[in-house]
């Protein structure tokens, strides 16, 4: 069964690239332009990882995390947070016992396929078999 990722970006390049990206790689992808648009994916489809823009207009990636774990949405979800600029300080403010990896956005397409291979567990040979 293909891995589910729900990428939320209020870039709509972005989020095109990743979804290609991702299913040529054999993952089953679905995209929110936003915050609020990510909790109701969320909701309902149980993804196995989540790709999260930080800084978004209105509810940003934080409020995200926090909203989401208040719901009981999160569980044990892993999340690669993608920012266009590094992170200061702000790793510490992410939800206790939960999973979080950092990517910055300009990161090539194979680094955050190995990100991802490296979050969920996945070896190369997994990825061999899925294509």
């Amino acid at each position: 069964m293909k891995k589910q990722i729900l990428a939320i970006d209020d870039s709509p390049q972005i989020l095109r690239v990743h979804a290609d990206l991702l299913s040529r790689f054999g993952y089953a992808v679905s995209v929110a332009a936003n915050a609020d648009a990510g909790l109701r994916k969320l909701e309902t489809i149980g993804p196995d990882l989540i790709l999260l823009d930080i800084n978004m207009p209105g509810v940003d990636g934080w409020e995200f995390l926090e909203m989401a774990d208040r719901r009981g949405l999160l569980g044990c979800i892993p999340v690669i947070i993608l920012s266009g600029a590094p992170l200061e300080g702000e790793m510490s403010a992410a939800i206790d016992g939960h999973q979080i990896s950092y990517l910055e956005k300009t990161a090539s397409g194979a680094d955050l396929l190995a990100r991802i291979q490296e979050v969920l567990g996945e070896t190369e040979e997994d990825d061999a078999g899925q294509q």
